[in-house]
């Protein structure tokens, strides 16, 4: 049961990572926060993540300090009730709500910039691009890095809303009456058959580019998204790093 409940929240969560793709879409349960899921800040609190890049016990520690004031500081209130409002005026507030995302969003990486070295914020970037696979496409900077023109980027959204549609109905009501390795084949195909579609809007050299962007393979333990972030010296025993020095700024990882 507890296998299965994983895949469930697995399914969802690439639900909400389609939804986050969108221009104007969801509020972004995959990444689509200064502090959560795939944004820069969410991944540095992963123990695993800061093992990867190699963070020290400072580094942990601001890291920790940033993800707690980021959250004070988020403004208490209701959400727009987006699904009860007209046509324009939900446009306009999705609109605001992700500007203002953004606007937070890069505020907060500008302080974790000063809290890790450029090595170590270049390997989370490509970490993020990993865990956000295609869904990354409609992310303004990674755009402007494969210059994807007008036209794609229409297409890429067609492509995109269609797909979270198919998984929502794929999965609607959570996969009860599916048994585990049903959802697997079903996730992975439907996965597959997305990945396709919108990979299928970049030209041969845009592909190759967005598969260097990515880095590495990383391979992000499983239940990572759900584990609580831990405190303590992380990668202290790595490249000679120890008691919390912080590694030299310009130098190699």
């Amino acid at each position: 049961m507890k296998r299965l409940g994983t895949l469930v929240f697995v399914v969802m969560l690439s639900v909400s990572s389609l939804a986050w793709a969108q221009p104007g879409g969801g509020r972004g349960g995959f990444g689509g926060g200064p502090g959560g899921g795939t944004g820069l800040l969410g991944l540095a609190q992963m123990e695993a993540v800061q093992k990867e890049i190699e963070a020290v016990e400072d580094q942990v520690a601001a890291i920790r300090k940033l993800a707690e004031d980021t959250r004070a500081a988020r403004p208490e209130g209701q959400r727009p009730d987006f699904r009860n409002m007209d046509e324009a005026a939900r446009e306009k507030a999705m609109a605001e709500a992700r500007a203002q995302r953004e606007k937070e969003t890069a505020a907060t990486n500008a302080k974790l910039a000063e809290i890790l070295l450029p090595p170590q914020i270049e390997r989370l970037e490509q970490i993020s691009l990993q865990m956000r696979g295609t869904a990354a496409l409609a992310d303004a900077a990674v755009a402007a890095k494969l210059s994807l023109t007008a036209d794609q980027k229409q297409k890429l959204e067609a492509a995109m809303t269609a797909n979270q549609e198919a998984m929502r109905q794929a999965f609607q009501g959570g996969g009860r009456d599916q048994d585990r390795e049903q959802m697997r084949t079903r996730f992975q195909e439907l996965r597959k058959n997305a990945d396709e579609k919108v990979l299928a809007v970049l030209t041969t050299a845009q592909k190759a580019d967005f598969e260097k962007m990515k880095g590495p393979a990383f391979t992000m333990p499983e239940g990572a998204f759900g584990r609580a972030p831990q405190g303590g010296q992380r990668g202290g025993d790595q490249g000679g790093q120890r008691g919390g020095q912080r590694p030299q700024r310009g130098g190699n990882r």
